[in-house]
């Protein structure tokens, strides 16, 4: 009553709900995908059983404030998982993949020829995969790191190492000097070569064409047929003409690849005198 007595009567508002509805649709989708991480799906369960009361049946008398809060929280937090699952690091690892990951590491061990320094890097992959192996909330953005940086090393181990030939013509005053690539996903291609007589003259050439065979000795050959190595696919070649009876070079093969690295094949002496003999 007032100071009149009359009566005022006011009408309590249930608070407005669609809003929490329609987050809690991304909510439900996040907790029910089987591949996001239980760890993740049960932090934003916490959450979520926190607010419960605030925002369960028809409670007239939950203010609409309450309700706008509960709603930023699991929405900020779902938008975070988002995020999260882009970027793989709410995902579950692919365990397969981390099996076929030691399988390589331990095949890489068995190769006599790797240095110690590399023996004992692999060694510590397979630790950190056997690790993510038995734990069952590693993530695929931290798997996929360590499988990286193996195939990283084994990149370095079994670097692609371009196979180099040379080829004289009939009277011995050029050679062709010859190389094989196993496949066209470099940056460049070409040979270093340097004048055995004189070792401070050097030269790069970048080779702009590559061939699926070459004629030599009256004889169509493919990179397969040159080197014996049916990996091989495409041959690039450079000459150097008008030689003398001395000529001789020291040539290196090599492959710029597409990250920007280079890598270079065993180097090569040539001697005019040996090749017409």
């Amino acid at each position: 009553k007032n100071g009149c007595g009359a009566t005022t009567t006011e009408t309590v508002k249930r608070a407005d709900y669609t809003a929490f509805e329609a987050v809690m649709t991304d909510y439900i989708d996040i907790v029910n995908n089987k591949s996001v991480l239980d760890s993740v799906k049960n932090e934003l369960s916490s959450i979520y059983q926190q607010n419960r009361d605030v925002t369960g049946g028809n409670r007239i008398e939950t203010e609409q404030a309450e309700v706008d809060a509960v709603v930023k929280l699991l929405a900020d937090k779902i938008d975070e998982i988002k995020v999260k699952i882009e970027d793989g690091t709410a995902i579950k690892a692919d365990y397969t993949e981390i099996d076929e990951a030691i399988k390589a590491v331990d095949e890489a061990l068995e190769n006599a020829t790797i240095s110690e320094e590399i023996a004992a890097e692999l060694a510590d992959i397979k630790v950190q995969l056997e690790e993510l192996k038995k734990d069952a909330n590693a993530s695929k953005a931290d798997a996929d790191a360590v499988v990286k940086h193996l195939y990283d090393v084994l990149e370095e181990i079994e670097g692609f190492k371009p196979s180099l030939n040379a080829l004289t013509n009939a009277d011995g005053s050029q050679i062709r000097f010859v190389a094989c690539v196993d496949s066209l996903k470099y940056k460049e291609v070409g040979f270093v070569i340097t004048n055995a007589n004189n070792k401070e003259q050097t030269t790069t050439k970048i080779s702009k064409t590559v061939y699926n065979s070459i004629v030599a000795g009256g004889k169509k050959l493919t990179a397969a047929d040159i080197t014996e190595n049916e990996d091989m696919k495409y041959i690039l070649t450079y000459t150097v003409k008008n030689l003398p009876e001395d000529a001789a070079f020291e040539v290196t093969s090599f492959v710029v690849n597409l990250d920007g690295t280079k890598t270079y094949g065993e180097t090569k002496t040539f001697t005019l005198a040996d090749m017409i003999a």
